[in-house]
């Protein structure tokens, strides 16, 4: 058969085919693809018409293959078999329910809202495959940038990436981590950075944010800018703060709520800050369905966990 032929058949013709053969009659494969018996004998005709030969042999009592017919049937089915998928992986795809999705985040939001997040956004969609990486926020916005991820979450940056989008999402407040029986947390009151001179604290990591206490608390300087700690990954965090290693100030969602057993967090305030959450995409790429419904998700579950949602 030349691709001459093979470009005038049409895929009415090779349900048709496939349907008489599988049932051994024109009638049965008539009902089964809701056409008329004439509707359906002039696909068959037409088709063999096409290849040039017949592919079924006819008697008044039953309809069978002949040899062209069982040659060309297993391949006719493979065909279809393909085609169907194909477009079912399509039509998954725009849906949101199939697909591929990379996201890249700073660390803290790794831990405290992308388990939960994925286990229900798997229960919904779980078909499609998550890519999930870690890394400061400068990084998560330039692998959006080399698309090595769809989309990303990342705090804020001093340097500018131009095809880059970073739209805020939510922010949570910063505050200290402590032991439970730590003295700070049995004052009674809310908490002020003031209270913080003198003790050991964890390097914030923001300049920006530590020259604001600065400004309104000059006795911290020592604890806030000659740490010896400077630690990024939250559990580390959380396992030093449970050996007395010192205390942590940190946004809200740095560490997980279910880890807080004998931890807890204490809102500071005078000043008081936060920390936002970016979401970043390259501004000449469509999202996926997948990825908007994802993110979806991120943002209930950020709720959820005590952040601010940003309108």
């Amino acid at each position: 058969m030349n691709s001459n032929i093979a470009q005038t058949i049409t895929l009415r013709q090779l349900r048709a085919f496939v349907a008489v053969a599988r049932k051994g009659s024109f009638t049965r494969a008539a009902e089964l693809m809701h056409l008329t018996q004439p509707a359906l004998t002039s696909c068959i005709r037409q088709l063999e018409d096409r290849v040039g030969t017949s592919l079924f042999d006819r008697t008044t009592r039953h309809v069978g293959l002949n040899s062209s017919g069982i040659l060309l049937l297993p391949r006719v089915e493979r065909l279809l078999r393909e085609l169907d998928l194909g477009l079912e992986e399509v039509r998954d795809l725009l849906e949101g329910s199939s697909g591929e999705i990379a996201i890249a985040t700073v660390p803290s939001i790794a831990s405290s809202i992308m388990p939960q997040t994925l286990a229900r956004y798997y229960r919904k969609l779980p078909k499609v495959g998550i890519t999930l990486s870690e890394d400061h926020s400068e990084e998560v916005r330039r692998k959006v940038l080399d698309g090595k991820a769809h989309f990303g979450l990342s705090g804020v940056v001093t340097k500018t990436f131009s095809k880059v989008e970073a739209q805020p999402l939510f922010y949570d407040r910063v505050g200290l981590f402590c032991p439970a029986e730590h003295r700070l947390a049995l004052l009674g009151r809310p908490l002020r950075w003031a209270d913080l001179v003198g003790e050991p604290i964890f390097n914030m990591g923001y300049q920006a944010q530590i020259q604001e206490i600065l400004d309104v608390v000059p006795e911290l300087a020592v604890s806030l800018s000659q740490t010896t700690y400077k630690v990024r990954n939250p559990l580390t965090t959380l396992s030093m703060i449970r050996s007395r290693t010192g205390i942590a100030a940190l946004p809200r969602l740095s560490i997980p709520s279910d880890a807080l057993t004998d931890v807890v967090f204490l809102p500071l305030e005078e000043p008081e800050l936060k920390r936002e959450i970016f979401l970043c995409s390259r501004a000449d790429t469509r999202l996926p369905q997948a990825a908007l419904i994802l993110i979806e998700e991120i943002v209930e579950a950020a709720a959820s966990a005590g952040a601010i949602l940003i309108k």
